[in-house]
């Protein structure tokens, strides 16, 4: 007899955050093996904490399963087109058209003052364009090209974002987002920066 919905909570999530909660919940198992003192109720935390990666678990096993049916539809490889679409961007310039943002030269890094939050340290931007990342050390904002684009604009949904991301890129929307038709246009964020 299979469980109601609502007893089964850890299904809705998406993988990535289902991986990374297993991954919290071994790392809180291990501390509390280790140093129980540490904890306020370690026998209670403990055996909470299995019922949780028990269910965890599980459900990452139903998703392996999942795809090793023979039934299984074959996923498309989107990564692999929005790797290729962030390796075209060239980040910094990205950043100053679309906040106004002045760069300098740190190094491998770009270096700016953050225009997303009202720091008055010059440096605190750091854009790594070997690694296509950028972070804030004063707002702790941070992320790829697609991130960016979510800061700066309002998008309607992530293929709005993926359409901004390649007319930066210079790509045809048709070649770029041909899998992501659809979208509305992104606009600029109220009261958010600049947009060249």
């Amino acid at each position: 007899m299979s469980r109601p919905r609502s007893e089964r909570p850890y299904r809705d999530l998406p993988t990535g955050v289902l991986l990374a909660a297993l991954e919290c919940v071994e790392w809180d198992r291990a501390g509390i093996a280790e140093i129980p003192e540490d904890w306020e109720f370690p026998v209670v935390t403990a055996a909470y904490l299995s019922v949780v990666h028990a269910e965890l678990a599980a459900e990452v096993d139903r998703r392996k399963r999942l795809l090793a049916s023979p039934l299984a539809p074959s996923w498309p490889d989107r990564r692999a087109e929005l790797d290729d679409l962030k390796r075209r961007v060239d980040l910094v310039a990205a950043f100053e058209r679309w906040t106004g943002a002045t760069f300098r030269k740190a190094g491998q890094q770009h270096r700016a003052r953050c225009p997303f939050h009202k720091g008055y340290a010059p440096n605190d931007l750091a854009v790594h364009t070997e690694k296509g990342l950028w972070f804030c050390f004063g707002c702790l904002k941070g992320g790829d090209v697609f991130d960016l684009a979510l800061a700066v604009f309002d998008p309607p949904s992530f293929a709005a974002v993926v359409d901004v991301v390649a007319r930066e890129a210079g790509m045809p929307r048709s070649q770029a987002t041909a899998r992501w038709a659809g979208a509305a246009p992104c606009r600029p964020r109220e009261g958010s920066v600049r947009v060249a």
